[in-house]
């Protein structure tokens, strides 16, 4: 029991480092600035919600994942910095209104899986953290799924109580936040993407399938 609340802890404290919900707040701020209170309230709970299960379902069936469709972390940290530089260039030169936000719902469904509940809270840096944890058995999967689902629930919270940033903010600090995030969400998704590159690199020349 000591044993396992020690792992829960250790992983709580580095996946809370790593999703850092108040680094992630502006993001939520500024892509659901436009929105009505039910309507971003509704979007805070779907993707802390959904971050969670895509984060337990590497740490469940992570490595049967990889093995069966021959993936590795490399490969999902290129894919997912390519998506996070897209996203931020989008946000950063975004014209969208807030009639076009209100009137079009499909909006709040696409921005909760992808950016806020992938890669903002169940990114691939958070993946790896959390998988880690699980070589060391049955203890270490709960202790990694039981820590994360507190940070999510931290995470979630945050997201719901943004409307009282927002009034205390005001609409235009709002839409310049936006722009700074996509700006910063570029630089991030050009970061892991580097990051990704060079992990295959080393993982190319560990395996012998290019020479050195």
């Amino acid at each position: 029991m000591h044993q396992f609340l020690l792992i829960t802890l250790t992983s709580f404290l580095s996946l809370f480092a790593i999703v850092n919900p108040l680094s992630t707040l502006p993001l939520f701020v500024g892509l659901t600035a436009e929105m009505p209170a039910r309507v971003q309230k509704k979007v805070a709970i779907q993707s802390a919600i959904t971050g969670f299960l895509i984060v337990a379902t590497f740490c469940i069936l992570g490595k049967l994942l990889f093995l069966a469709f021959g993936l590795s972390l490399p490969a999902l940290r290129i894919v997912g910095g390519s998506l996070i530089a897209y996203c931020g260039l989008q946000l950063l030169y975004s014209k969208t209104s807030s009639d076009e936000l209100q009137s079009n719902p499909e909006h709040a469904s696409k921005i909760t899986l992808f950016p806020l509940a992938t890669p903002a809270i169940g990114g691939p840096g958070v993946i790896a953290a959390a998988m880690s944890y699980t070589a060391q058995g049955f203890s270490g999967v709960s202790a990694a799924i039981s820590a994360f689902a507190l940070v999510c629930i931290i995470t979630g919270l945050v997201f719901v109580f943004s409307g009282q940033l927002m009034k205390l903010i005001g609409r235009d600090a709002i839409r310049f936040i936006s722009r700074i995030m996509g700006l910063i969400m570029a630089v991030m998704g050009v970061q892991m993407l580097i990051i990704g590159i060079n992990g295959a690199i080393n993982l190319m020349q560990f395996t012998g399938v290019c020479p050195r």
